[in-house]
């Protein structure tokens, strides 16, 4: 065995052997021995890690075990070479092809027995994980947008500073509060976010395995499918909004803006995505539905005209945020509010003594 040049060649190879007989088996030792190997370790740590951790010890200063396991995979950057490549490439081919669950999914939890904050942790695949694709997480990266952050913000909230007030600590910028936000909102309904460096993603895909990030055609793929692993509510809808997962408004109208976000910056062409099945329909009631085709709700500012009937429209803040524009106007999940809808909804808000003849005539024309 060539142990000697291996120990000689780990940071760039002899010019001089080149495709040779050293050369070769140094690569084949990293390929077949030491990816293997550090894979091995991976796993190892992976299952001492477990499927829970203490919130404190998961949002900790880096010294948790998650942060750490997280340090443990490497960068296949431009700038990596040499017989290092070699080794990077073939760790994260190893981990693709023996289809090991070793990208962990963070969500927030509850410990049964104490009551406790604790981080659950899902172990995933890359490959043929038997819950389904997984998702690396750029949101920081990608998602953040003037849009976004006010979206962030409760419909009501104020600021509490004042101009006597000392200065505080310094904040995070909006746009990393709204990507924080819809982060812990899509883990919260059972998105499968992966929680490593998004460096991880990259690295797969120069290493020849596929691996995607986080999109919003595949947010709502995942609110469409009417998957188990999609729980927007601990019950069934209508739910009020304040017991589901996604909390309130502020949260809905968030993860709308990224659902929706190639819509909103005019980069899809009409028509609009179908939003049919989608579990993000907020009316007036506060109740959170799912958009139907065969059951849409009305959008428009014009609630007021017909008090009470607020399950049949459209939450005005939702509206004024993302379905004001036009090219909503002919999707089926919405109706619109004109006379003759006007005049069919007053026998639900009117006696009959009231509405009907002679009075129907004059109502109608209202």
């Amino acid at each position: 065995m060539y142990s000697d040049s291996l120990s000689s060649c780990v940071c760039a190879r002899r010019q001089d052997d080149v495709g040779g007989a050293k050369s070769l088996w140094n690569s084949l030792l990293f390929d077949r021995v030491v990816a293997p190997s550090y894979v091995a370790v991976l796993q190892s740590v992976a299952s001492d890690i477990g499927g829970h951790l203490s919130t404190a010890a998961a949002a900790g200063d880096g010294s948790d075990p998650l942060a750490r396991y997280r340090r443990l995979f490497p960068h296949l950057s431009a700038d990596v070479a040499g017989y290092w490549s070699t080794l990077v490439r073939a760790v994260y081919r190893d981990v693709a092809r023996s289809s090991l669950a070793l990208l962990p999914v963070v969500r927030d939890a509850e410990d049964p027995g104490t009551a406790a904050a604790v981080a659950a942790v899902e172990w995933h695949a890359v490959h043929d994980d038997q819950r389904g694709p997984v998702y690396f997480d750029n949101l920081q990266q990608t998602f953040p947008t003037a849009a976004a952050a006010a979206a962030a913000e409760p419909l009501h909230g104020k600021s509490s500073t004042s101009r006597t007030s000392r200065p505080s600590a310094p904040q995070p910028p909006p746009s990393a509060v709204a990507a924080d936000r819809l982060r812990r909102a899509l883990l919260a309904v059972g998105f499968p976010l992966v929680s490593l460096p998004s460096h991880v993603c990259t690295s797969f895909e120069a290493a020849g395995v596929s691996a995607s990030y986080v999109s919003p055609s595949a947010v709502v793929a995942f609110f469409a499918s009417a998957s188990s692993r999609c729980r927007v509510a601990d019950s069934s809808l209508p739910v009020d909004v304040a017991d589901s997962r996604l909390r309130d408004d502020a949260t809905v109208r968030l993860v709308l803006s990224y659902c929706l976000r190639d819509v909103e910056l005019g980069a899809a062409a009409p028509p609009p995505p179908r939003l049919d099945g989608l579990p993000l329909l907020l009316c007036h009631d506060n109740l959170l539905r799912a958009f139907s085709a065969a059951d849409p709700v009305f959008r428009t500012a014009h609630l007021d005209l017909v008090p009470g009937l607020g399950a049949r429209f459209l939450h005005s803040a939702v509206l004024d945020a993302h379905f004001a524009d036009a090219v909503w106007d002919g999707a089926p999940e919405f109706r619109s509010f004109d006379v003759q809808s006007f005049a069919d909804l007053l026998p639900s808000i009117l006696p009959a003594c009231v509405y009907g003849p002679p009075n129907e005539r004059a109502l109608r024309s209202v």
